[in-house]
């Protein structure tokens, strides 16, 4: 006699195998995620993320046999600051030129977010900001996670401070991968754009349509340049070099 209850389905072999394995850690990926989240506890005990100016630490640095992001890197020495900027890719650095052509008091790449609502870099607001856990909860998203109880902190490709007090942060896209690109970075875009919306700062997503093909290969000539006399990448040579570039007809 069949001792299945009638009209209830009976797992077959390969569905109670697959489930014992989803019940069962996965091995291979646990040193990854151990070495994560001890990376992210040393950043964040090392400081990264805070101080201003030549005291800035970005919270994403490059390390020649770390993080690379789409692209090339680039270390690029600001003298006007008095410290190196760390830009994940070719977009980041256009980007960065065309916003220190705008002479801003200070510019912070691979800002970090704060998870929880305290900031200490908004102090003074009336109304606490909201920090990334509460916001994605708020739009019914899942906030990132190295494990089921250590969130991934965040970050803002670049946060630029202006003379007159306004702040403006940005983030750097190429548009195929915003066009193309899964759900789940626009929703990781949302609690982005949300968390600056909280703190009253103007935020946009900038892509590589702004700028000219012959500018972008006259840059990136002129910091081929630099790496091959073995010379410091200096933003206010590049932004020379830019200066005598005639415009596209």
């Amino acid at each position: 006699m069949n001792s299945a209850v009638q009209g209830t389905r009976v797992p077959s072999q390969s569905q109670l195998k697959d489930a014992r394995e989803d019940r069962v850690p996965n091995k291979t990926k646990e040193p990854k995620v151990k070495g994560e989240l001890k990376r992210q506890r040393a950043f964040l005990l090392e400081g990264r993320g805070t101080g201003t100016g030549a005291d800035y630490r970005p919270f994403i640095q490059i390390e020649r046999s770390g993080f690379q992001s789409r692209g090339r890197s680039h270390l690029v020495f600001n003298e006007t600051i008095g410290r190196f900027h760390h830009l994940l890719s070719d977009l980041e650095l256009l980007i960065f030129l065309w916003i220190w052509s705008l002479r801003p008091v200070d510019c912070r790449e691979q800002f970090p977010l704060q998870v929880y609502e305290y900031d200490p870099a908004f102090p003074l607001m009336k109304t606490k900001p909201r920090g990334t856990a509460e916001i994605a909860g708020s739009l019914g998203l899942k906030h990132p996670q190295i494990t089921k109880t250590n969130p991934r902190v965040m970050t803002t490709d670049f946060l630029v401070n202006f003379r007159d007090a306004t702040l403006l942060s940005i983030h750097a896209k190429y548009l195929k991968e915003i066009e193309e690109g899964p759900e789940r970075a626009h929703q990781l875009r949302s609690i982005e754009r949300t968390y600056w919306g909280d703190r009253k700062v103007r935020h946009i997503v900038m892509t590589e349509t702004p700028f000219t093909s012959l500018l972008a290969t006259r840059m990136m000539w002129a910091i081929d340049g630099m790496k091959w006399l073995a010379k410091d990448i200096d933003v206010n040579s590049i932004l020379d070099c830019l200066s005598k570039t005639p415009s596209e007809a």
